[in-house]
């Protein structure tokens, strides 16, 4: 190997030589003087190049600023609030109390309706078991005029309960519409959001742990790189020492000796001024590199976990929307006159049917409370999504990750040009310098290679030839180390930031959330309007008969049978004897609805 380095170093000519093999291709960076006043003549070396990236500019939407002007009854509503233990409990409070009203709204709903149900028929419709209008009961001998009367006043009540009872179904129909729109958008705009939100955010932090096992990688060989170039720093220093032993006698009285002296002192100062700082603060990265790897596998599989709660959710509504239509068959059918007198059929809409739709409505109300104060939540975070990060990172993370990394990780977050970390920066600048003094040695032997003869003795390839291989261990040093400084671009890491957390969070997924709340809750407030407008789904009681009449003696009014020889001319109907012969009842049709 070490053969191999000497023959594909050797250099040709003063103005071409060939480079040490890099990663990236030299056109990607830029070669120059670096201060010394003359182009790189044996090789490109590659520079870092300042990022002008700018990063893109974040607005709220309206969805989310509409969420974060939620009432919070005095409470706070900043998200930071949240991570201050004085005011964490004054925050969850704002967040927790539009959710328990939404909560209560329910209860108190359903309170009532249990309490119409337990008064029975008295209260109509209001119970559930809607009572049409019985006809008016004739007792003892009534004239015409009064029997007349008194249907026409039942009819008038008939009237009035159907026109209650059209009321009932059409309102029954639009509400289980309602269910039927909000179950569409709650499947397009609030499961496709979220499902979008997540799939972004998951993409992107499949694409950050691939850049960051690319920079573990690079720090890794670039550390086993800067081994490599101490031990050919040690070698240049040996060789230099047996092979140019009379540089050092001749450099008292012969300035050619000392010149080249002078030449090797050199290289083997700005080599040896290349700390361990550089190399210590790259193996920390690499450390911090290795547990920012494991965080974002662990972010990865825990949104996984959010697709079940998401599907089950789904699930659930779809049942409960399968259940309002058949719901709403029902009522179609009781409208259009069709009685349903199987037993089964009637023990299912009654027993099984509604009893699970009023549980599925149950759970529409939980998850729309649920989601209400995720959303919430979210919609506090996104409204300043970068300085809420940052407040984080400054108070739980950065005592945890060494300080070069935590630079970089707030320089991703706006890519400011002022505070962008220049740290590795400074600590390779003794590497820069060390390429350049190896360079200007090489350049110096071939320049003088009769004098390095005379006075290292014999040939001067042995030391041209350890150099080029200095030279090529530090290009190789340094290249590993640009690859690196270009992965840690603002340019890198801020499109996958503003596409996870901007795009992926506080647009698809503040969105989604926004839409899963209001859907469930229109869903929710449309099902408890056709649990209380049931009535309309049954079959309703009473009608032209009196169910009162136990004796089955009811007839209707007919003139034909009126008594020929009655002398008084009454219309007899039906006798009574509980009602006295004085005179006719004052009788009411009864319009109880």
């Amino acid at each position: 190997q070490q053969q191999q380095r000497t023959s594909t170093s050797t250099s040709t000519s003063t103005s071409t030589r060939t480079n040490a093999p890099l990663p990236m291709s030299p056109s990607t960076f830029e070669s120059g003087d670096h201060g010394h006043g003359h182009d790189r003549a044996l090789g490109e070396l590659l520079r870092y190049v300042p990022d002008d990236y700018t990063a893109p500019t974040y607005t709220a939407t309206n969805q989310v600023q509409g969420m974060h002007q939620w009432p919070r009854f005095g409470w706070t509503n900043q998200i930071t609030d949240a991570f201050q233990e004085e005011q964490r409990n004054e925050y969850i409070k704002g967040v927790a109390i539009g959710s328990i009203i939404t909560l209560l709204v329910f209860i108190v709903w359903a309170l009532i309706l249990v309490c119409l149900r337990c008064a029975g028929k008295r209260v109509g419709c209001g119970s559930g078991r809607p009572r049409k209008p019985r006809e008016p009961r004739v007792a003892g001998s009534i004239t015409e005029e009064s029997y007349q009367k008194n249907m026409n006043s039942w009819k008038a009540a008939v009237r009035k309960y159907e026109r209650r009872l059209l009321v009932s179904r059409i309102i029954f129909l639009l509400a289980g519409l309602g269910v039927i729109v909000s179950s569409i958008l709650f499947f397009v705009l609030g499961v496709g959001s979220l499902v979008n939100s997540l799939g972004d955010v998951q993409n992107s932090i499949g694409e950050t742990e691939g850049i960051l096992t690319q920079l573990h990688n690079l720090t890794g060989s670039f550390i086993d790189q800067s081994v490599q170039a101490n031990a050919d720093r040690d070698d240049f220093v040996e060789t230099t020492e047996s092979v140019c032993t009379r540089a050092v006698d001749a450099a008292v009285d012969n300035l050619v000796g000392e010149d080249v002296q002078q030449q090797i002192a050199s290289v083997i100062s700005t080599v040896d001024a290349i700390d361990e700082s550089l190399r210590e603060t790259l193996t920390d990265l690499q450390g911090d590199l290795d547990e920012a790897i494991t965080l974002t596998s662990d972010i990865n599989n825990s949104l996984d976990n959010a697709y079940p709660f998401l599907y089950a959710t789904a699930a659930v509504m779809a049942v409960a929307v399968i259940l309002a239509l058949c719901l709403m068959i029902e009522v179609i059918l009781a409208w259009r006159g069709r009685k349903m007198r199987n037993c089964f059929v009637s023990c299912m809409k009654n027993a099984v049917i509604l009893p699970i739709f009023f549980l599925f409505i149950l759970l529409s109300w939980l998850f729309a409370s649920v989601f209400q104060l995720v959303a919430i939540g979210g919609s506090d975070f996104c409204v300043n999504p970068d300085a809420t990060v940052e407040f984080v990172l400054g108070k739980y993370v950065e005592d945890k990750m060494s300080p070069v990394l935590f630079a970089y990780l707030t320089y991703y977050l706006r890519c400011q040009a002022d505070v962008e970390p220049f740290e590795i920066i400074a600590e390779a600048n003794p590497l820069w310098e060390s390429i350049d003094a190896v360079h200007d040695f090489i350049e110096y032997v071939e320049n003088n290679a009769g004098a390095v003869n005379g006075v290292c003795g014999g040939s001067a390839s042995p030391i041209q030839n350890i150099a080029n291989i200095l030279h090529s261990s530090l290009h190789a040093f340094n290249g590993l180390l640009i690859i690196a400084l270009n992965l840690l671009k603002c340019s890198t890491f801020n499109p996958i930031y503003v596409s996870a957390l901007h795009n992926g969070m506080c647009v698809n997924g503040a969105s989604g959330l926004s839409w899963l709340f209001s859907t469930l809750l229109c869903m929710g407030i449309c099902s408890m309007i056709m649990i209380t407008f049931r009535a309309a789904r049954s079959e309703t009681e009473g009608g032209a008969r009196n169910v009162d009449d136990v004796d089955g003696g009811y007839e209707p009014y007919d003139p034909e049978k009126m008594a020929p020889n009655d002398e008084d001319h009454d219309l007899v109907l039906r006798q009574d004897s509980s009602v006295p012969e004085s005179g006719p009842p004052v009788i009411e049709p009864d319009t109880s609805y």
